[in-house]
């Protein structure tokens, strides 16, 4: 069954490459495609895609194929005398005023050159503890992988022994023989469900208590040995670290909030605000900004 909102939202997409490859002629580039006396150049095309992505040359094909679908729903529009009323230019305006309006903000309000620093996020993050509960539970763990169980067995009664995973490993990195059994190390790090890798490691892991080594248990990459550090649940605050992102994020919307308001407050003054009742009466004191 064809889904009609599936090619719907296809050809509205499509339609974009028109506006980003333009019409240019042959002797701007080199022709790719045709539609008409549309020509799409390989030129235009690497200038509106990623080019440093693998596969490109299979992003081009369906780059070329929406361009041409784009292109003879435009032509055929021009043809029907769509695009040229009175109605269709206020609509465009109207788009263009947004587009003008939101390239205002990028530059004034919403860029985000600001830097915060690791003081100013933690404070934050303390001021608003409720904002940061945890979606999922987190388990904080370090694991590392060896090639063979009995290298990842005397990893593991190194640390028992030594009461320390650091010390265990830094006995590791002075020793080249013990070095090359390592296929992978990981520190301390947060793990939920969907990042910990293979899904076993998650079950082993819960049981144990911080502090506690697990036993070797095969993988993929070879024998695993994990040490359980922290647990922090789902629905309530977790550390700093697990929340630091999310801090920033709300930290530049609120700064930019105030930069839209300080932003507003600058433009009323210069340009002058009226307010009109439906009677057409001004309203003295009053100000309004039309974002659209």
């Amino acid at each position: 069954m064809i889904r009609r909102g599936g090619l719907v939202r296809d050809a509205i997409l499509a339609v974009t490459a028109v506006f980003a490859a333009g019409c240019a002629s042959p002797r701007e580039g080199t022709p790719i495609a045709r539609v008409g006396d549309a020509i799409l150049t390989i030129e235009a095309a690497r200038a509106d895609m990623d080019t440093t992505s693998p596969g490109f040359n299979d992003r081009l094909g369906r780059y070329m194929a929406g361009w041409v679908n784009a292109e003879l729903l435009y032509q055929e529009a021009l043809r029907r005398g769509i695009g040229g009323g009175e109605e269709f230019q206020a609509k465009m305006a109207r788009v263009r005023r947004q587009l003008v309006n939101q390239e205002l903000l990028d530059l004034l309000v919403y860029g985000r050159d600001t830097v915060f620093s690791d003081d100013a996020m933690r404070a934050y993050f303390e001021n608003h503890p409720d904002e940061f509960t945890l979606a999922e539970d987190h388990l904080r763990l370090r694991l590392m992988t060896f090639r063979g169980r009995e290298s990842a067995r005397r990893f593991a009664a190194a640390v028992n022994a030594k009461k320390s995973w650091q010390a265990a490993a830094d006995s590791i990195g002075a020793d080249s023989a013990a070095s090359a059994e390592v296929v992978s190390s990981t520190p301390q790090t947060w793990f939920t469900r969907a990042t910990l890798y293979p899904v076993e490691l998650w079950k082993i892991a819960s049981p144990l208590v911080p502090g506690e080594v697990s036993f070797p248990f095969k993988t993929d990459a070879g024998y695993t040995v994990l040490q359980y550090v922290s647990f922090a649940p789902a629905g309530k605050t977790g550390e700093f670290d697990l929340a630091r992102e999310d801090v920033r994020d709300r930290m530049h919307i609120e700064r930019g909030r105030a930069k839209l308001e300080t932003l507003l407050g600058t433009l009323r003054e210069r340009y002058g605000v009226e307010m009109m009742t439906n009677d057409a009466s001004p309203q003295e004191g009053t100000h309004a900004y039309d974002a659209h």
